[in-house]
C-alpha cells in the first residue's frame, strides 16, 4: 500500500509542477499542495461515542498499551490525538491557539476526568492534547480519542464535535444496551 500511496503523490506533485507551467491553470496548484500534504500524513482515525461505550479500551487494545484511562464513569476529559513521533512527548494544544509542551508523565492528568478544580479550568481552555509516540502503528494512523458525547459536562461534548471535522475517519462505537438513542442526533 505505501509504494501506491508514493505513487500517488508523486504524480499529484507532477501535475502540480504542470499546472504552475500554464499560466492560466497556476491557481490549482495550491489546491493540489493541500491535496498532497494531507495525502502524505497517517490517515487520522476519530473513536466517537458515549461514554463507557469501550472507546478508550478499544484505543488501548489498538496501540498495544495502556494509554488511555478507563473507568465506568466518564472518563477522558478532553479530545486526545495519538499520534507518531521518534520520542514520546506531550503537547497541550489551546483554543486560542497556544501551544504548550508537558511531561508524558502528565498525560493522564491532563486528558482525564479528575477531581481538581485547577485543572479543570485548563481542560475547558484546551481544545485538543496531542501525545507522540515512537509506535509503529501510529507511523500509520493518528488516533483520536474522544470525550462522551452524553457527557454531562457540554464543553467536553463540544471539544469532539469541533475535532469530527478534521477526521479522516469515525469508527462509532456504541453499547448494545443503548441501541444508538444518542446517535440520531448526528443523523437527523
Amino acid at each position: 500500500m505505501n509504494v501506491n500511496l508514493q505513487e500517488i503523490i508523486n504524480k499529484l506533485q507532477t501535475a502540480k509542477g504542470e499546472l504552475q507551467k500554464q499560466q492560466r491553470f497556476a491557481r490549482f496548484a495550491t489546491g493540489l499542495d493541500e491535496l498532497i500534504s494531507h495525502t502524505s500524513e497517517p490517515l487520522m482515525l476519530m473513536v466517537m461515542g458515549s461514554f463507557s461505550t469501550g472507546k478508550s479500551s478499544f484505543i488501548n487494545a489498538l496501540v498495544g498499551e495502556e494509554i488511555a484511562a478507563v473507568e465506568a464513569k466518564p472518563t477522558t476529559a478532553v479530545v486526545t490525538k495519538l499520534c507518531y513521533g521518534q520520542q514520546d512527548k506531550l503537547l497541550l494544544h489551546f483554543r486560542d491557539g497556544k501551544v504548550q509542551s508537558a511531561t508524558p508523565q502528565e498525560f493522564t492528568r491532563m486528558t482525564a476526568v479528575n477531581d481538581e478544580e485547577m485543572l479543570n479550568e485548563v481542560h475547558e481552555k484546551l481544545d485538543y492534547v496531542e501525545r507522540q509516540m515512537p509506535l509503529e502503528i501510529l507511523k500509520q494512523v493518528s488516533i483520536i480519542d474522544s470525550p462522551g458525547l452524553n457527557d454531562v459536562k457540554e464543553k467536553r461534548s463540544e471539544a469532539t464535535e469541533r475535532f469530527v471535522s478534521k477526521a479522516d475517519t469515525v469508527l462509532w462505537m456504541f453499547s448494545s444496551w443503548q441501541r444508538g438513542k444518542r446517535w440520531r442526533r448526528w443523523t437527523d
